[in-house]
């Protein structure tokens, strides 16, 4: 059951970061971005060797929150990329540096998986979290300061579009993740998240269309080919 919970703390992270990552890009910049991702995915995968390495039932909560912040560093990543993409390629040869990015994606995603059982077959189990560190730490060579985007005019954080976000994205990842036979508080939870979910996402959807600085744009949406 502990392998579900991680699994749900990583999704339920880079749900509610994904959207979020237009408005990092623009308030930070993107190679400053990467870097902050990078360190914190470093950090987070070390911490997560130690308390794995614990072995024990009350690191778990830990453990389960270490590996939430990871998917939030995480998640900012592939929207950060694809910028690079753009606005480092003239236009004929965007289309081929996509290409060759998805391909290496799908590379990556194989090869940490089959290095992940591997390690964890072999040596210890805790170990895994350090394929996503070295990875990352070994990126930073690629990174440089002149790709950097110049950040937008900053504005001010819309923390009631994210405090909407985070609420809805949870309180649905529940319904949908609890077993309503493994207790008897587990009903109760389906119906409660259920409730905050119905109610919450309509009152997403209006802030987003009225604020003027939402956290995340739905403007995108009106273009056809988007």
């Amino acid at each position: 059951a502990e392998d579900v919970w991680f699994s749900e703390a990583l999704v339920a992270a880079q749900i509610s970061m994904t959207p979020l990552s237009g408005f990092l890009i623009a308030r930070l910049g993107v190679v400053s971005l990467l870097r902050l991702c990078i360190l914190g995915i470093s950090l987070t995968g070390i911490m997560s060797i130690g308390v794995g390495l614990l072995d024990s039932l009350r690191s778990l909560p830990l453990l389960t929150g270490l590996i939430f912040l990871q998917g939030a560093f995480v998640a900012p990543q592939t929207p950060a990329t694809q910028v690079l993409i753009v606005t480092s390629h003239p236009t004929d040869e965007r289309a081929r540096g996509m290409a060759v990015w998805t391909s290496a994606r799908y590379i990556g995603f194989l090869t940490g998986s089959l290095l992940a059982g591997w390690i964890a077959q072999s040596f210890a189990w805790p170990l895994i979290f350090a394929v996503a560190p070295l990875v990352a730490v070994a990126s930073l060579f690629w990174l440089s300061s002149d790709l950097n985007a110049k950040p937008a005019a900053t504005a001010s954080v819309d923390w009631q579009g994210f405090l909407l976000l985070v609420t809805a994205v949870v309180a649905l990842q529940l319904f949908l993740s609890l077993d309503s036979s493994s207790g008897r508080l587990i009903p109760f939870l389906l119906g409660g998240s259920a409730v905050v979910a119905v109610g919450v996402i309509p009152l997403l959807l209006r802030h987003l269309t009225r604020a003027e600085n939402p956290i995340v744009s739905l403007q995108p949406l009106q273009n056809r080919w988007f």
